[in-house]
């Protein structure tokens, strides 16, 4: 991933320096606001999908009861329905395939703070790793370690948050390991809790309204998009407990941006649809 990686190490380190004060907290604030500007007109895309799949769900049901012993016949009219209303059937699923390579750029530019952002090379960085211990695991350099022993005139990146929460450190579910540490553990344990509810909330801002239409129609959710909705907040629970706090921190704060979108824009679109009628 390092294709990716590298702009965004680029990115982050113009931000960094020049616009979070170099506050590392504030730098993936300002990068994933950024991030969901530029991706503007792909939930734009999205949400408008989402909306003609909620008005054409009756139809969509009624050619499911009809061609019920008939599989080939229902794909064929299902594809003749998505035709008709100009909706593409991987609309959806889009906007998700595109977060995954972001989020592996963005994890390894958060793994490896000093290739990416302070722009070491990696002779510097082995140099620096062979004063610290715990750095060097087989041939391999922890940097999130080297860079917590260094200073800001070495290239360190300075990872402490509102001086609570250290964003390079991971995140630890088993409560009594912490010891000593735990007003190191006790703050970034809520980072990936938090990435679980803004998840939740988020799918429930995007799938309330079809749900409503639903339940008033009769009709039944589909049982696996609904299992695959309430498996991805878990998914985002369970990868934020295994790297590196910052990558739960943008997830956060990436949902929340999510949010306030997917609410402007539908409102948007329910003023525009107020008027044709």
């Amino acid at each position: 991933m390092d294709i990716i990686a590298r702009p965004f190490g680029v990115l982050m380190e113009f931000i960094y320096n020049n616009l979070a004060f170099q506050n590392y907290g504030i730098a993936i604030i300002i990068f994933t606001i950024i991030m969901k500007i530029l991706l503007v007109p792909l939930q734009i895309k999205q949400q408008r999908s989402t909306i003609k799949q909620q008005e054409m769900q009756p139809e969509l049901e009624e050619l499911k009861r009809t061609y019920a012993n008939d599989r080939n016949k229902l794909a064929e009219e299902q594809q003749k329905l998505y035709a008709k209303y100009n909706v593409s059937m991987t609309a959806g699923c889009l906007p998700m395939l595109i977060q995954f390579p972001l989020l592996i750029g963005l994890y390894e530019v958060i793994r490896r703070p000093l290739t990416y952002i302070s722009g070491l090379s990696a002779e510097t960085i082995a140099k620096f790793a062979e004063n610290v211990p715990g750095a060097v695991s087989g041939n391999v350099v922890n940097e999130l370690v080297v860079n917590g022993a260094l200073t800001a005139k070495d290239g360190a990146i300075n990872m402490n948050f509102l001086k609570v929460f250290d964003l390079g450190i991971t995140p630890d579910w088993k409560v009594w390991s912490w010891g000593a540490d735990w007003k190191v553990f006790l703050p970034l344990f809520f980072i990936p809790v938090l990435s679980f509810a803004s998840a939740m909330l988020m799918q429930y801002a995007t799938t309330s309204k079809m749900r409503k239409e639903q339940k008033a129609s009769g009709q039944k959710q589909g049982g696996t998009a609904n299992l695959l909705l309430k498996l991805m907040p878990l998914m985002s629970l369970f990868i934020a407990f295994a790297v590196p706090a910052g990558l739960g921190f943008y997830w956060t704060i990436s949902n929340v941006l999510s949010l306030v979108q997917t609410v402007f824009i539908n409102k948007i679109f329910a003023k525009q649809k107020e008027r044709l009628l």
